[in-house]
């Protein structure tokens, strides 16, 4: 088992197997609070409403759901033990990638915080934008991928790490839905000179930049622009400017975002 060092306090914390966790009720209420905390532009909210397949008609309930607060995008959310059966997760991310959502989900969420939901914008979100199927598991499980890749599902790896006097330490890997970074790390691909790798997949997620969608970006004072390209796992930038004013022979620059200015900034890394 893996584990972590508070530098600050010089404390070590081990992780807690993945084996020995209580139960997936345990882990979802944990779940919730750690989002809860972070994704303070989001509502994250119980999940526990009928889904019905549109396709087979087979009825799932998610744990979670997750609504941006602008009402632009939501997750219908699955915390899963990573020891579940492949056909159990299976089912249910189908169900929920083809699920039917209608104003009785939306009228579920708004009754868990009327003083804070808009049950007009929950309604029109829901019949607008399908939702994001997002799956958090205890540990990384190597017989999944094949089903989250066959779905374009998102996920991420929530574990515990508890030090000697039983203080909880938590760390996520992977996806991390809605979270507005300050900057990106990007690097050159060989052999494609119009083309950068970004290191952080969400950056431009976090940002609203969709697939396709192009940026300005300014680097020594030039202006270029930018097209986002997402192929599998990876996304990348194209420059659609006639000059790169990237310095091809610096393979890595951070990038950042100026949200007052809507202008992205290049930096040598």
């Amino acid at each position: 088992m893996s584990k972590v060092l508070d530098d600050y306090n010089q404390k070590w914390f081990k992780e807690l197997s993945p084996s020995s966790f209580f139960n997936e009720s345990d882990l979802e209420s944990t779940v919730q609070t750690y989002l809860s905390k972070h994704l303070i532009n989001c509502f994250v909210l119980r999940g526990k409403i009928r889904v019905i397949n549109n396709e087979t008609n087979k009825v799932n309930i998610p744990d979670l759901i997750i609504v941006d607060k602008e009402y632009k995008e939501w997750y219908v959310v699955e915390v899963e033990l990573s020891n579940h059966d492949l056909s159990h997760i299976k089912s249910q991310i189908d169900t929920f990638t083809k699920g039917i959502y209608d104003k009785s989900h939306a009228n579920y969420l708004f009754q868990q915080n009327t003083d804070e939901l808009d049950l007009d914008e929950l309604n029109k979100m829901i019949l607008r934008f399908p939702p994001k199927v997002f799956v958090i598991v205890n540990d990384f499980n190597c017989d999944w991928i094949d089903v989250f890749n066959q779905y374009d599902c998102k996920v991420g790896i929530f574990q515990i790490y508890y030090d000697r006097d039983q203080n909880r330490a938590y760390r996520f890997q992977g996806y991390f839905p809605l979270m507005k970074h300050d900057f990106g790390t990007c690097k050159f691909i060989p052999g494609l000179p119009t083309m950068i790798a970004l290191n952080e997949k969400d950056f431009l997620d976090g940002i609203g930049i969709q697939p396709n969608e192009e940026i300005i970006a300014q680097y020594n004072g030039k202006i270029s622009k930018w097209k986002r390209i997402d192929d599998r796992n990876s996304v990348y930038l194209e420059c659609l400017s006639n000059t790169i004013p990237l310095d091809p022979l610096n393979k890595r620059y951070v990038i950042t975002y100026d949200d007052i200015e809507n202008t992205f900034h290049f930096i040598k890394a």
